[in-house]
């Protein structure tokens, strides 16, 4: 029985062109999740740097409340 395989009636450059298209594809959906993560990463990363130096000031404030009065 004989396969049918469209890519043998192909010539070399169209399927150059369809495996460095596939790469690209590849690389750019693996890059974009790279990227999804990375952001989230560092909204998390920049969310608990600010409740922290908003607990710091909070209690520079405080301090400097209870020394004022």
């Amino acid at each position: 029985m004989y396969l049918y395989l469209p890519w043998r009636q192909m010539d070399l450059p169209t399927l150059s062109y369809l495996r460095s298209f596939l790469i690209l594809l590849f690389v750019f959906i693996i890059s974009s999740i790279i990227l999804v993560i990375v952001r989230q990463v560092m909204k998390l990363f920049y969310a608990t740097l600010i409740s922290r130096v908003d607990n710091k000031l909070r209690l520079l404030s405080d301090a400097i409340s209870f020394y004022d009065s």
